[in-house]
């Protein structure tokens, strides 16, 4: 039987998690499922009235060609060991379509965690979708004055001007306030920071950023044009390490590597911002075609970063 998650599922849905993902730390599931976790958003299967396997549907939008969509952000998809191959996980991933499709959701979104799931999931219509630029560079560390820890008491400047810059890009998951609050949150959880470059109370650069064996992480970088540079010295001087790997969306002109899925749920939440003369052959379309040649339509890969993945 499938349903929505009921309030005394709570205890052994963390179990379920903590069983299937035995590398995320007992900090981390704890923080998930106080912030991100919403029982109004997770299906579950039960067998003899035993939660045997679960997922998670969380809502986003992503922007498509000036415009944007609403997506489903499938997380915590797992079945306990015991009753796995079963068809339990697939009966989940039907049923969310269903709920999905009456909810005008445009698509369904994930990350596989492991190379082998690329398959799996490939057998339920997803297909690759997101990419992601990856640059390992060695960068001469500079002392800056206007470096500064964005924190969540001060979080919607930086708000505002990441939605500014994620106008840049025809195609990527967004983030709400709320939403990028609860990233920064589990970043300074982990040990990092959203770093900004501010200069008379103004943002010109800002990025998450956190330390990991002597090598600075960045994500999700955006900055005015020609502060990019002087930014990630001064990250290199705050850390004492000139080791940054760089994770940025990719133009289709730059190197990329795959990071994420999607499946079309309603593909006529896309027409509008397909040509009208190519409005109805997209719909006779096969669904991986149409999936091509929404990507066609991008001039960067579609990007997917922050997920608390």
């Amino acid at each position: 039987m499938i349903e929505f998650a009921k309030e005394s599922d709570f205890d052994t849905l963390k179990n379920l998690w903590k069983t299937c993902f035995p590398l995320d730390t007992d900090q981390f599931v704890d923080f998930y499922f106080q912030q991100q976790y919403r029982r109004e958003c997770t299906i579950v299967f039960r067998e003899n009235n035993r939660l045997t396997a679960a997922l998670q549907m969380l809502p986003y939008k992503m922007s498509f060609c000036g415009g944007e969509v609403n997506v489903a952000y499938i997380s915590g998809a797992a079945t306990f060991p015991q009753f796995q191959n079963q068809g339990m996980m697939a009966a989940l991933l039907k049923h969310s379509f269903q709920l999905n499709a009456q909810n005008q959701v445009a698509a369904s979104v994930l990350i596989p965690q492991e190379g082998n799931l690329v398959n799996y999931y490939s057998k339920f219509g997803y297909q690759p979708f997101f990419e992601q630029n990856s640059q390992c560079l060695s960068i001469v560390a500079r002392e800056s004055n206007y470096l500064e820890e964005i924190t969540l008491d001060n979080i919607e400047q930086a708000y505002r001007f990441f939605v500014e810059k994620w106008k840049n890009y025809d195609c990527r998951i967004l983030k709400s306030l709320s939403q990028l609050k609860i990233v920064l949150a589990e970043y300074q959880l982990s040990g990092g920071q959203l770093l900004a470059w501010k200069q008379q109370e103004k943002i010109f650069a800002a990025a998450f950023c956190y330390l990991c064996q002597e090598t600075v992480y960045v994500k999700d970088l955006q900055a005015e044009k020609d502060y990019q540079k002087p930014f990630l010295e001064a990250i290199a001087k705050h850390y004492q390490s000139e080791n940054i790997h760089l994770t940025s969306q990719a133009s289709q002109q730059e190197a990329h590597e795959a990071r994420g899925m999607l499946k079309i749920i309603n593909i006529e939440a896309f027409l509008p911002y397909v040509p009208n003369e190519q409005r109805a052959i997209v719909l006779q379309m096969p669904e991986k075609e149409q999936v091509k040649y929404l990507l066609s339509l991008c001039k960067y890969f579609p990007f997917m970063t922050l997920m608390l993945d």
